[in-house]
């Protein structure tokens, strides 16, 4: 039961950091920052950048 516990913290912890790190992708997008620069600043892939400009509809 600990085990499954442990898992579930796991993935709120995950969700609660890409949420983050989405919300951290669309502002610097918002600021004017390039995909590139985007990717450099959060430390991600710049696909990654793009996807999430074309969900957010930026």
């Amino acid at each position: 039961m600990q085990d499954m516990t442990t898992n579930i913290q796991l993935t709120m912890i995950t969700a609660m950091a890409a949420a983050e790190r989405k919300t951290k992708i669309i502002e610097l997008l918002e600021q004017g920052l390039s995909v590139r620069e985007v990717a450099m600043k959060v430390g991600c892939n710049p696909s990654t950048v793009q996807r999430t400009k074309k969900i957010g509809s930026i």
